[in-house]
């Protein structure tokens, strides 16, 4: 009895302690926010910002169906190769000029990942 008790506590134990390194992930702490990659960063929350933000709209809402477009075009039985080159240009060429007009504000520090670069939005 003793040992089916000393078997299930260090079971026990070690599940306790495996599920704790597995809530921590890779490594990265706390998250990105701590790096000062997060949403509500004091440089983006400011009037120049938003202007950038209103000016380029268009061209942001011009990507993301651009975007969709080529995906339903990819998702048919025969997708044409032209017109996927062409939206894929399209899209590089208009993530170039979102680029050029960030940087031109100096806004292309933070927005890696959340405003033009490999992710959605």
């Amino acid at each position: 009895m003793k040992k089916a008790i000393t078997a299930v506590a260090a079971t026990l134990i070690v599940g306790f302690f495996a599920a704790s390194a597995y809530a921590w992930g890779c490594g990265y702490g706390y998250g990105g926010g701590m790096y000062g990659n997060g949403y509500n960063q004091s440089g983006y929350n400011n009037g120049a910002y938003q202007t950038f933000i209103n000016d380029t709209q268009a061209l942001r809402s011009s990507i993301s169906a651009d975007r969709a477009e080529l995906n339903a075009l990819m998702a048919g039985a025969n997708p044409d190769p032209q017109k996927a080159r062409a939206l894929s240009e399209k899209i590089s060429r208009s993530e170039n000029e979102l680029r050029n007009k960030a940087q031109q504000q100096n806004f292309s520090g933070g927005m890696g990942n959340r405003g033009y670069s490999q992710g959605w939005n």
